[in-house]
């Protein structure tokens, strides 16, 4: 139920926006990894064979994760961003600079997550959905973080 709440409250928001334009909902086939710096590791480019690209559209880019137990994810980075996590997992999540740390995911929990560079290994299969959101001109919403609570 919390899955299809935060699904609704994502399209709820970009319908908001005002009148746009149609769009096909389904995945586009000329999509193409969005990048705004050098710096930007996606992870359908440096992780294909963990994340894969559910929905691509002008309202939201859908990305899902798929991390098999005790295997370690390559590096990647996200930006902002609603995580719906599947199952439950404990989590070492080691950023580009910095300490790891342990996270504990519950099963069919949502969170906020800020932009991040890191990579990860889970003690049980991890199964995550993130939707970074759009602007009405298809770029990706870039949130300062004093703006992110």
């Amino acid at each position: 139920m919390r899955l299809l709440v935060a699904i609704y409250a994502t399209f709820a928001f970009t319908s908001c926006q005002g009148p746009q334009p149609e769009v096909d909902s389904r995945a586009r086939d000329d999509a193409v990894p969005v990048e705004t710096s050098v710096a930007f590791l996606d992870p359908l480019v440096v992780d294909a064979e963990h994340f894969t690209l559910e929905l691509d559209n002008d309202y939201v880019r859908v990305l899902r994760e798929r991390l098999p137990a005790n295997v370690q994810g390559a590096m990647h980075s996200h930006r902002a961003r609603v995580s719906i996590y599947l199952n439950a997992a404990s989590v070492v999540v080691t950023p580009l600079e910095g300490e790891s740390v342990a996270v504990n995911l519950e099963a069919e929990s949502i969170a906020w997550g800020e932009a991040t560079t890191h990579s990860g290994r889970a003690d049980a299969d991890l199964d995550n959905i993130s939707v970074e959101l759009r602007d009405w001109h298809g770029e990706i919403i870039e949130v300062p973080e004093s703006d992110a609570t």
